[in-house]
């Protein structure tokens, strides 16, 4: 993390080319978010309406709704497989952000070191 102090240090030039550089790291990041997270919300869409589905035929009395019903069980492995694999990934880009964020504060606020005499 960065101090205010050594923030402030830097010309306005350079503070507006960090905090743009940074604004685009961040929105790059939470734009992988939601990507992800959109495809799990298709996926609880797509298993609602299976359950909605099963509900009516066995409502109706239709013969077969049982068959369906069979589906859900696959799904289910498939939607923690999803889930895995998104935890997996919001790890890995956690490390991935981090790392150029570290980059981007590192070329910014160097730390000068003066040699012993």
């Amino acid at each position: 993390m960065i101090k205010q102090e050594d923030f402030l240090k830097l010309k306005q030039n350079d503070r507006i080319e960090f905090l743009l550089r940074l604004n685009r790291i961040e929105k790059k990041q939470e734009d992988e978010y939601s990507s992800v997270f959109g495809t799990i919300y298709l996926f609880m869409g797509i298993v609602g309406f299976l359950i909605i589905i099963i509900l009516l035929l066995y409502l109706t009395g239709v013969e077969g709704w049982y068959e369906i019903l069979g589906a859900i069980k696959p799904l289910g492995y498939a939607f923690f497989v999803l889930i895995l694999f998104q935890a997996i990934w919001n790890i890995f880009n956690n490390f991935r952000f981090m790392k150029k964020r570290n980059e981007l504060e590192s070329e910014f606020f160097k730390e000068e070191i003066k040699p012993n005499k």
